[in-house]
């Protein structure tokens, strides 16, 4: 009895250890803030700073050179940055409103441009501007690959030039210093991001008899400085992340721009977040009427009432960027866009077609039959093309590779799945997420990445 006492007592100690241990060891974040941008504001915050892991839940270090943003919030510098002696409750909330609100993102350092208060953003560019006593900022457009495939240790990560692009922020005097393999010096990023864009207007929802499009962009800032973070180590990430010599880290090609006066960053932001509220729904694709959109050459031998209906992406917004900076220092570049920035390649993913009506309310109950369709050959059309590439779209909806929307539509289309040229997909109607009806012609589908698209954005915007 005495023994069967001592080893019940014995057990009782192990697992009150192991218990106490899990309890230490666990990620201090995991159920409030590693899940940070959907974490509801009215909610009590129980987060402390004390005791950290030496790793996080992912097995990766607890500091935000690793990006994991969320860890960031335990540093001086973000106090000190919002000028919070004791963080609290109130604290975490406003990081939440002024933070990307996307959980797949949530290990980023950056702010929502849009919601981060304009004071805060001016102290960002006038704290890194003073520490090298420059009052001009150069602007970078970097390239950040998107694969056909989520895997890309085999297959380099450039062989299908689709990017995400980005503008890249640095002091005048640092700009010879700045490059892929060194970002030191970065002040911060402007850029468009979203979550999850490639089948919004392919499989559609149709419940109560409505066409719903309602997928939200961010402008954001990535400061991984502020939160704590070392630039190098956060945008080249481990070296084993470098699959080869042309992909070191986040980007693989960065393009000198043009030098700006900082009060022409503030103005940008301001103009963003104007600019953002009639173009807020992310859209893939654009569509051309009759041809395709190939070079600067072919835009000369164009029809003059050639449609485009041109896509909302982060290319489109780094266009607009550039056109608006380009205009304050007075260059209009619809006519000086050769001498001026001559060197900028631009992503589109294009669908030629020879009609298109838009769905409405009045029109909908017509060619829901047509959309219903669609949808059921858009799932057979999947386990296709899982057998085939051994890639499952379903699972991969919510990402970011949208090289495989286009190897999808692609296999789609040649395989003739949709039995005629008419395929529904949302496209961007003055400013506005709509769903079309587009009768397709050849090519049906083109991915470019030239200077095209963005002779023609300047011609139409």
């Amino acid at each position: 009895m005495i023994n069967y006492l001592k080893y019940t007592v014995i057990v009782l100690l192990i697992i009150l250890i192991i218990v106490l241990l899990s309890n230490f060891l666990q990620d201090p974040f995991k159920n409030n803030v590693s899940n940070f941008g959907n974490m509801d504001t009215n909610l009590e915050i129980n987060t402390s700073c004390d005791n950290l892991s030496i790793v996080n839940t992912k097995g990766k270090p607890n500091i935000p050179s690793y990006q994991n943003a969320p860890y960031a919030m335990c540093n001086k510098k973000l106090e000190n940055f919002f000028d919070i002696t004791i963080p609290n409750e109130s604290y975490y909330k406003n990081l939440k409103k002024y933070q990307v609100h996307n959980d797949l993102y949530s290990g980023t350092a950056a702010f929502d441009i849009t919601n981060l208060p304009s004071k805060n953003f001016e102290k960002i560019i006038n704290e890194r501007l003073n520490e090298h006593d420059n009052d001009e900022i150069c602007i970078f457009i970097g390239k950040s690959p998107l694969s056909f495939v989520p895997e890309t240790k085999n297959i380099s990560s450039d062989t299908f030039e689709m990017y995400h692009t980005g503008l890249y922020l640095i002091p005048k005097s640092k700009c010879g210093d700045f490059s892929i393999l060194n970002y030191e010096h970065l002040i911060c990023t402007l850029e468009l991001w979203v979550i999850g864009a490639i089948f919004n207007g392919i499989s559609i929802d149709i419940k109560n008899n409505k066409y719903k499009y309602d997928l939200k962009f961010q402008c954001l800032s990535q400061v991984p400085y502020l939160f704590g973070a070392d630039n190098n180590t956060y945008f080249l990430m481990d070296k084993k992340d470098i699959v080869n010599e042309n992909h070191k880290g986040y980007n693989t090609h960065l393009e000198y721009l043009l030098t700006v006066k900082k009060e022409h960053i503030f103005k940008l932001r301001n103009h963003l977040n104007n600019w953002k509220v009639p173009n807020n729904n992310y859209i893939l694709q654009s569509f051309l009427k009759d041809v395709d959109c190939v070079t600067g050459f072919d835009l000369d031998l164009r029809p003059r009432n050639w449609d485009y209906f041109f896509c909302r992406i982060c290319d489109t917004f780094c266009m607009e960027s550039i056109k608006y900076l380009s205009a304050l220092n007075g260059v209009d570049l619809r006519y000086n866009y050769d001498q001026f920035i001559s060197n900028i390649n631009f992503n589109d993913v294009q669908f030629i077609y020879e009609r298109v009506t838009l769905i409405d309310d009045e029109n909908f109950m017509k060619y829901k039959p047509e959309i219903e369709f669609q949808n059921k050959i858009i799932q057979e059309a999947s386990e296709s093309f899982k057998q085939k590439h051994k890639i499952d779209i379903k699972k991969i909806i919510h990402t970011h590779h949208h090289g495989i929307f286009y190897l999808f539509m692609k296999y789609l289309l040649d395989n003739k799945f949709l039995k005629s040229p008419i395929i529904y997909l949302t496209c961007n109607y003055n400013n506005e997420a709509r769903l079309g009806r587009f009768e397709l012609t050849s090519p049906y589908l083109k991915i470019i990445y030239n200077k095209c698209s963005f002779n023609e954005y300047l011609r139409i915007q």
